[in-house]
């Protein structure tokens, strides 16, 4: 480690103080189901028609696959963001069991990553599903 001395002592507090907010509320405008395979070819077109090279993922919780459409960050999301309020403008989800690291199709690969580590997709999965009547 590198230490640079001053001619003279300067006492600096170096460290912010952390404080974590939670988002208080998701709300969730549009939620519409498909087969998940239909959700792997809707993704694998979406990124063919984005021109996309990478492999493309969906979000995956407690036997529901999603993705999440956000509105964009405009004065006023950013605002009810700052309030604790995420809206989402649309859901696409569908139902998956098991969950597994990527899907193989024909038309391509997809990931599937896995967000139960995050509560707020924890509670989303169980939204979903109660659409759903699995809850």
């Amino acid at each position: 480690m590198n230490v640079i001395k001053l001619p003279f002592l300067i006492k600096l507090e170096m460290s912010a103080e952390i404080e974590y907010q939670p988002y208080k509320k998701v709300v969730v405008h549009e939620a519409i189901k498909y087969s998940f395979d239909e959700l792997v070819s809707e993704v694998l077109l979406q990124a063919r028609a984005l021109g996309g090279t990478s492999v493309p993922s969906i979000g995956w919780c407690e036997g529901v696959a999603f993705i999440i459409q956000q509105f964009p960050l405009t004065e006023a999301i950013v605002e009810e963001m700052l309030r604790g309020v995420v809206h989402y403008a649309g859901v696409l989800y569908a139902i998956k069991e098991n969950y597994e690291p990527e899907v193989r199709t024909p038309m391509g690969i997809v990931r599937l990553i896995n967000r139960c580590n995050n509560p707020n997709f924890v509670r989303l999965a169980k939204f979903l599903k109660e659409l759903d009547g699995w809850g």
